[in-house]
């Protein structure tokens, strides 16, 4: 079982992509070497990917997989599941760049691209924009306004050095699937339900659903009794 790493570009945020990718060309460099700048740095940016997860909130004693807004916008409205994990970050660290999101309330102010060539223009373009790219990382990849909070991020970003696709591991670290209130429906009768019964057979993994019962006594906030209520179904 692995992840997908997905292009940078297609975050739900446009304009933290949009941020990013607005160069600001130094106005004494001719038109030609600015025209370079700008191709490459578009071309190194979409190079980037990332995985994002939602961390459990320790402060309030909220496991990340009881936010209502989160299923509502990333799980198909209450219809699909919610995959829990328990990650080593030196493993994480394996396959790119983890850190949490910090939430601010005014983003920061790109700096400006003040660089003058040097050398062969091809190679110093190439040089300087990864490390202008580089010097950006921690304001344009882990900083988010505070609108965002209640996700409580936690990404991973990559580096492509080709067109492939890249994909994190997550075998050993899944630990349970959380099947959402509308697909519960019907509770471990229910065709999700068995299908994920069957996918997770033998493997470790816990699975919570939820019957009718429960879904329509239980305020959404409590979802921690309910998934006690339920974990009978749990897979071990």
């Amino acid at each position: 079982m692995q992840l997908r790493f997905s292009p940078f570009s297609s975050c739900n945020d446009p304009f933290e992509f949009y941020r990013l990718i607005q160069i600001y060309l130094s106005p004494v460099l001719p038109p030609s070497t600015m025209e370079k700048l700008s191709a490459e740095f578009d071309t190194q940016i979409k190079m980037y990917s990332l995985i994002c997860f939602s961390q459990d909130d320790e402060k309030n004693d909220r496991s990340g997989w009881k936010r209502p807004s989160m299923w509502a916008h990333y799980a198909d409205n209450h219809q699909g599941v919610c995959l829990e994990f328990d990650f080593d970050e030196t493993i994480l660290k394996k396959y790119g760049e983890p850190a949490a999101i910090e939430y601010i309330h005014d983003l920061p102010t790109i700096k400006p691209f003040c660089e003058c060539p040097s050398g062969n223009e091809d190679e110093w373009i190439r040089n300087i924009i990864e490390k202008y790219i580089d010097d950006l990382k921690p304001i344009s990849f882990f900083k988010k306004l505070s609108d965002w909070s209640v996700e409580k991020e936690y990404r991973i970003i990559k580096k492509r050095s080709d067109s492939m696709d890249y994909y994190l591991p997550i075998k050993d670290s899944l630990s349970a699937v959380y099947l959402g209130f509308k697909a519960s429906v019907g509770g471990k009768d229910s065709c999700k339900a068995n299908i994920l019964q069957n996918l997770l057979e033998g493997q470790n993994i816990l699975l919570y659903i939820f019957d009718d019962e429960t879904i329509e006594r239980v305020n959404f906030y409590e979802f921690k009794l309910a998934s006690q209520l339920n974990s009978k179904w749990g897979k071990r």
